[in-house]
């Protein structure tokens, strides 16, 4: 990405680097180029070239390489503008990015970027694509790139001095073995690496995708470039009425593979070493109409700023992105001149002082490293902090925090098969109490825990809470698992022998009613095609129903909690100060909230055994859910489930339900 000092300065490999950035840039606006992402190989093969051929340079004169100065050049034309890059986007995450998700991973992959291991800090959590969100995403290659500049050195010294005695032929016969084995390397197939590639990682890993973020399978790609000048200083090539063609060929090459290979290949394929072949060719060219092309005046001045424009354009993309979803060709066009413009003044007022050490700062090394490191690591932390203080603003646990919350109160129940060791530390017991309340149903029913227990509480109750979540206790072809759920059987027959002296039920509705071709939706795009479905369910009511009235179990049963349309921990700072969180429309949810209540009322049922309860009356009124009180205390812990809040919003009727019950 970054370019290198070179007193034999080349404007085509400028240009070439202008090209490199604007490929990934389109790349990541969706809208044309699926190849674009190859800039990045490209940039790797520029970067080996570069360095080499100055380091090469070096050697010939002094017989060593000045690692100080190395390192020195190195930190003062990566760090200043990265620092930049990562406070600024760290600030904007405060304000625009959620505190339950993604800030929190902005944080994180902010402090890899800083220490340069973005790479393996990705490898260990998401794949590339579902990175989408994360500001940093782009710093994974920066980072590769910095752990090669730390190795090189040392590694063109050591080749440098044992084929310095040697002539010129087997010098090159070494330089060919160690590309050829790094690239055998790279696409060599291990059988058995997959299997043993889930075993230290958080999640299984492809061979492709854990190629894609190391160093060593990176490496080839810099000793191309690196053979690349290794032969223009032996004079093999460049300028040469031979090879004044190799550019033109080399330029069609990245141009091919920029248009018609996309990011479905996987990366040991032929798609990643193409464009590397392509930018050698112009590499060793230096002639032709490539270098014609590549010397314009514009492409030179994209290359300039290219560094700049390559940490600045993701950060700009993911926040655009973030408030406009559905982003277009003229959304995306704006967001481009404004990166463009950030990038400019990155160089201008950053890269460019720091480089020719006009800036105080520039002048002391020690400075430079220190001030780009512990600047972004504090404001990280500090963000890192008030991350609780955000959570607080809305009061929404997410399921994790809920599930702890849950476990204070020795009610740490959920998704286990139910056995009497569960039953015993999912039980609230009440001295002296011998009527009991017992909770079973899915995640949604997990959701209503907390309004179950205060309300069994506040009638001195015995209550019991278990759940399994996508386990409906009705009899439902269910979407997400292959078989009956086995604890669907094991908690009819606890019913049975059992007999608590209340039961509340719950089961999801719309998740149930989804296939593969009208999935999980809150609204009425494929309402018709669900008809069966909707049929299904309540057949499946009724028969439950039938089944609990013929054992005389007085029954509560609590109804399908309205769908919000988005997450509600997706909520951030700058949507509370505009009053994005405040009511939020929801016709359609509504509409089939009211389908599914008016069914019901068609239903017959012996109301001395079965009461029906509504979330959607406790917390929305005629067309719309908000996410949070008045208090600002969240009601939903994401798109459909209630937090601590919400299910506490149900207690007085269930309370209610509870006593016409004994009344």
């Amino acid at each position: 990405m970054g370019s290198t000092t070179d007193t034999q300065f080349r404007p085509d490999i400028q240009g070439l680097r202008g090209v490199a950035v604007l490929l990934v840039v389109i790349y990541h606006t969706k809208l044309a180029l699926p190849g674009g992402y190859l800039g990045v190989d490209i940039f790797f093969v520029i970067s080996g070239f570069v360095i080499t051929q100055m380091l090469l340079r070096e050697l010939e004169s002094s017989n060593t390489i000045n690692l100080k100065a190395f390192f020195s050049r190195r930190i003062k034309r990566i760090l200043p503008a990265l620092c930049v890059v990562t406070c600024f986007t760290l600030f904007l995450s405060l304000i625009i990015l959620s505190p339950f998700g993604d800030q929190q991973k902005a944080i994180n992959a902010s402090r890899a970027t800083t220490m340069f291991f973005a790479n393996f800090h990705f490898l260990l959590l998401d794949t590339y694509t579902e990175l989408t969100t994360n500001p940093f995403r782009q710093m994974w290659s920066l980072s590769i790139e910095e752990q090669f500049y730390l190795i090189f050195p040392f590694f063109l010294l050591l080749v440098y001095k044992l084929t310095k005695n040697l002539n010129k032929y087997y010098s090159t016969i070494t330089w060919g073995i160690i590309v050829f084995t790094s690239i055998s390397v790279r696409y060599f197939k291990r059988a058995r690496q997959e299997t043993l590639l889930s075993r230290p990682f958080r999640r299984n890993l492809s061979i492709s995708e854990f190629e894609f973020y190391l160093p060593t399978h990176r490496i080839w790609q810099f000793l191309l470039g690196a053979v690349a000048a290794y032969f223009i200083a032996e004079k093999y090539c460049i300028r040469s009425p031979k090879t004044k063609h190799f550019g033109t060929l080399g330029f069609v090459i990245i141009l091919f593979s920029s248009v018609f290979f996309t990011d479905n290949d996987p990366y040991n394929s032929l798609n990643n070493l193409l464009p590397c072949i392509g930018t050698v060719l112009i590499l060793v060219s230096g002639a032709g109409l490539a270098t014609r092309l590549l010397t314009s005046a514009t492409i030179r001045w994209f290359g300039e700023i290219s560094y700049s424009l390559y940490l600045w354009h993701w950060p700009l993309f993911v926040f655009l992105l973030i408030f406009f979803p559905d982003a277009g060709l003229i959304a995306f066009s704006v967001t481009c001149i404004v990166s463009v413009l950030f990038a400019f003044g990155s160089f201008r007022f950053i890269e460019s002082p720091f480089r020719s050490g006009t800036s105080s700062i520039a002048k002391s090394t020690r400075s430079v490293l220190a001030l780009a490191i512990l600047l972004p690591l504090s404001i990280s932390t500090l963000q890192q902090a008030s991350i609780p203080y955000q959570k607080s603003i809305y009061d929404t646990y997410n399921y994790t925090n809920n599930r702890k919350e849950l476990a204070s109160q020795k009610l740490r129940c959920a998704d286990t098969w139910l056995t009497a060791r569960v039953i015993d530390r999912c039980t609230i017991l009440v001295p002296q109490s011998k009527e009991s309340v017992l909770l079973i149903g899915d995640s949604q029913a997990e959701s209503f825990s907390d309004g179950v227990a205060e309300a069994s509480r506040q009638l001195q109750l015995n209550a019991t809470l278990f759940t399994f979540a996508s386990c409906p206790v009705m009899d439902l072809k269910n979407r997400f698992r292959d078989v009956a759920c086995p604890s669907n059987r094991k908690t009819m027959e606890f019913i049975f022998v059992s007999r608590p002296t209340y039961l509340v039920v719950s089961n999801a509705l719309v998740p149930y009613l989804g296939d593969d071709n009208c999935p999980m939706r809150e609204n009425l795009e494929c309402a018709d095609s669900r008809t069966d479905r909707i049929d299904d369910w309540f057949k499946a009511f009724n028969s439950l129903a039938n089944y609990l009235e013929s054992i005389k179990q007085r029954t509560i049963f609590i109804m399908q909690t309205p769908y919000l349309g988005y997450d509600s921990r997706g909520l951030s700072l700058i949507d509370k100060l505009t009053g994005a969180s405040s009511e939020q429309s929801h016709r359609d949810t509504m509409v089939e909230q009211e389908i599914f209540e008016s069914r019901m009322k068609t239903i017959s049922f012996n109301s001395k055994y079965l009461k029906i309860i509504y979330p959607s009356r406790a917390i929305c009124n005629n067309n719309s859910c908000r996410p949070e009180t008045k208090d600002q205390r969240g009601w939903f812990r994401d798109a459909g489930h209630l937090s601590k809040a919400g299910s506490l919003q149900l207690t007085p009727e269930i309370k209610l339900a509870i006593q016409q019950f004994s009344s």
